[in-house]
């Protein structure tokens, strides 16, 4: 079992340790492992041994700081395949490491954001039963909440966002996107993304089951989110290359329609958000881990990735630019944002640099010189 110090990853262990003690876990138990990272904001070490105090585990630590991940291009000449996400590499020591002691399965803490969180939708919800009291006090617990745990500053702008757009009527939103394409990045080339109708595959009319609220309509669009499968493939992939696979407690099917039917309340109350898994658990953890409200910060692996890359002379000749699919001056004005520090543009670079590698790896030359060798 992997054991982070958050609450999630902490839940199943301690529900593991109960059982072992118990004498109803079969053979011979399991073995908790814990990734360390020296770097202050992702360091989660002082919950870890908090966790393992209670239970009295022999938790095996290994060292983020060793992994030392091939270049994107290697990655892609090697998986013939977009490369790994930069924070997955440390991850592989660990997998490694179980691996090594003859371990064939691990456990992770996956889903329990995506069931149990909730979603800031609930505001669109007290506004709609005109609660306005109830929906202030929402607001600036929403933002504490989310500043709390990290990624970018949240404010009004945002809150005013939650509250309006999930009450705009669908066939409102489906007029407003054929004058403007919300859903498609700036800095994708314009002429591209008509030319392949992008507007229209980011923003389907994908039919959703009626919800009593808009925050559990929210939730469940996770279940249709491309990204989130994408996401489960490459980590599949990943652990595949190492001899390993991968069990995720909290996306058992029962437990999702079990969290969708949640009220609100019970995800998200004040500023503690997963409030139902906190009170379940409370007996089964430290309390500094079932009060914890923030989370390890891991950008600052993209943000290596991106130095040891050498990126300044692959966007200053991005083939993706020449060939029509990127705004080439609108990435490098995005890229020179990230080196002044603005990390908010951090996750698109990063895809855009393995996107560039991936693109020349797999097609030699450019789109003109490809159609010249094909012409008779």
């Amino acid at each position: 079992m992997f054991l982070s110090g958050g609450l999630d990853s902490s839940s199943i262990v301690g529900v593991a340790a109960r059982l072992a003690r118990e004498g109803r876990v079969p053979g011979p138990g399991f073995e908790a492992y814990s990734l360390d990272f020296a770097r202050a904001d992702a360091d989660e070490r002082g919950w870890v041994d908090d966790v393992a105090g209670v239970w009295e585990l022999a938790v095996r630590h290994v060292s983020a700081d060793d992994a030392d991940p091939p270049s994107l291009a290697e990655q892609v000449a090697d998986l013939r395949d977009f490369p790994d996400l930069p924070n997955t590499h440390p991850w592989g020591l660990l997998l490694a490491e179980a691996r090594r002691r003859g371990a064939r399965t691990a456990l992770w803490g996956y889903g329990g954001d995506e069931w149990l969180t909730g979603d800031t939708a609930h505001c669109a919800d007290l506004l709609r039963r005109l609660r306005l009291v109830a929906l202030v006090r929402r607001v600036q617990d929403d933002i504490r909440s989310l500043n709390l745990l990290g990624g970018p500053p949240v404010g009004l702008t945002d809150a005013i966002r939650w509250c309006v757009m999930p009450l705009v009527p669908r066939p409102a939103k489906r007029l407003a996107r054929r004058f403007r394409n919300w859903d498609v990045p700036d800095w994708i080339a314009p002429e591209f993304a008509r030319r392949v109708g992008l507007q229209e595959r980011l923003a389907p009319d994908v039919a959703t089951p009626r919800f009593a609220t808009l925050a559990r309509r929210a939730i469940h669009r996770q279940l249709q989110s491309g990204w989130s499968a994408a996401e489960y493939e490459m980590v599949d992939r990943f652990e595949r290359r190492r001899g390993m696979e991968s069990r995720f407690p909290f996306n058992d099917r029962r437990l999702i329609e079990f969290a969708l039917a949640l009220p609100e309340e019970q995800r998200w109350r004040g500023t503690e958000t997963k409030f139902i898994l906190r009170r379940a658990v409370r007996d089964l953890l430290p309390p500094s881990v079932a009060r914890r409200q923030t989370k390890g910060d891991f950008t600052y692996l993209y943000a290596a990735s991106l130095e040891r890359e050498g990126t300044d002379e692959t966007f200053g000749r991005l083939r993706l630019a020449t060939d029509g699919f990127v705004r080439g001056e609108r990435v490098r004005q995005m890229y020179r944002r990230v080196r002044e520090g603005d990390l908010s543009c951090l996750g698109p670079i990063w895809m855009i640099l393995a996107t560039e590698h991936w693109y020349r790896t797999m097609f030699s030359g450019s789109r003109a010189d490809r159609a010249l060798k094909e012409r008779p």
